[in-house]
């Protein structure tokens, strides 16, 4: 590990404006980094990292006379009614709440479409 640089002492400060000069120990605070804090990350990308975004896990919403609707990208499952790739709530809020309990899925249809659209974009981009 690098030794970090000193902070801006008192004789640097009066050339910098002291906007620029609090922004500049803002910088070196935002990149303290320890052992133990490299560990957790580590730790954290073997368990697959940060979860998804809500948004990352939406394909589409809509609501009809039955209720609200969210249809979930393929690779992701209803947690709380396994095998379905949708949720169905009767308000938008009930529905969002559900969202926490979205979970991946490797079922063979969701494999299938993912292998489809990986080999289209690969077609795609030559």
């Amino acid at each position: 590990m690098t030794k970090p640089k000193p902070l801006a002492t008192a004789d640097h400060a009066p050339s910098l404006t002291p906007r620029k000069y609090l922004a500049s120990i803002g910088r070196r605070g935002g990149r303290a980094t320890s052992a133990r804090k490299t560990a957790a990350v580590r730790k954290n990308g073997r368990k697959g990292g940060r979860p998804p975004t809500r948004r990352a896990v939406i394909l589409d919403e809509y609501r009809d006379s039955d209720g609200y609707w969210i249809n979930l990208r393929d690779g992701f499952q209803n947690g709380s009614d396994p095998g379905t790739h949708a949720i169905h709530e009767d308000t938008k809020t009930a529905a969002y709440s559900k969202l926490s309990m979205v979970r991946p899925c490797a079922c063979a249809e969701c494999l299938d479409r993912i292998a489809n659209a990986q080999m289209a974009a690969a077609v795609g981009t030559k």
